[in-house]
């Protein structure tokens, strides 16, 4: 496993860090992206919430994010990664899309619970 800190690229002074399941990547104090990857000692990560700060969109550190969970997802010998989105929007799919994840193999129902 990658340790919980490290530094990205220089796109300006960031930090990535994994910690507890949740990707981060900060700008100085800023919350840039996040995401939440979970695997639980299964072979197969889940990964959700992906979130950018709007000023921040368009730059790449989604993506960056996304590459950190594919990374630790390898190296817990995971072999399939599922993303779960609430968001309905095109352009938001199409990024998902180009990020190497489809929405036909499997079909993903939730069910709440009080």
């Amino acid at each position: 496993m990658m340790p919980g800190n490290m530094v990205v690229e220089q796109y300006r002074l960031q930090r990535l860090i994994w910690e507890l399941n949740y990707i981060q990547i900060l700008d100085l104090y800023i919350m840039v992206t996040s995401c939440n990857i979970n695997f639980n000692g299964y072979r197969y990560a889940f990964i959700e919430n992906v979130v950018t700060h709007s000023d921040y969109r368009g730059h790449g550190y989604a993506t960056k994010c996304l590459e950190y969970a594919k990374y630790i997802a390898e190296q817990n010998n995971c072999y399939k990664m599922m993303l779960l989105t609430g968001s309905k929007k095109e352009s938001t799919l199409r990024f998902y899309e180009n990020a190497g994840y489809n929405s036909s193999d499997k079909t993903a129902f939730i069910q709440w619970l009080e």
